[in-house]
């Protein structure tokens, strides 16, 4: 039986980490960070939204 320890997508999560805090890229990741307020903002009203139809 073979044990996984390790997920197999870790080593592509650890390089996109990297990435993140490199200093070039830590401005795109700040902005991207406000852009999706909105669409949360977005989302949520829509779920609410489709509650009031359902009547739940």
């Amino acid at each position: 039986m073979i044990e996984v320890t390790r997920h197999i997508w870790q080593d592509y999560v650890e390089e996109t980490d990297q990435l993140r805090h490199h200093k070039d890229v830590k401005p795109i990741y700040a902005k991207r960070k406000n852009d999706r307020t909105p669409i949360r903002r977005c989302k949520r009203k829509a779920w609410h939204a489709l509650d009031k139809v359902k009547g739940t």
